[in-house]
């Protein structure tokens, strides 16, 4: 069952933004399991902002 709070969209339109959405969900899911992006190991803030980032740019290229 999928629902949506738009009460204007079509029921092919709520498909397509759940199709959309999904390979996202599944990149996020990925991310956190393989790249261990839950518990980073930088010591300050900016490392762990860096580290993000460069880590998902690795992962989109092996995944390609």
């Amino acid at each position: 069952m999928f629902s949506s709070t738009c009460s204007d969209a079509t029921a092919e339109q709520v498909l397509g933004w759940y199709a959309m959405r999904w390979s996202i969900e599944v990149t996020n899911h990925d991310s956190q399991q393989h790249l261990e992006f839950e518990e980073p190991q930088g010591w300050t803030r900016r490392s762990v902002e860096r580290t993000a980032p460069l880590a998902m740019l690795l992962y989109r290229l092996i995944v390609l």
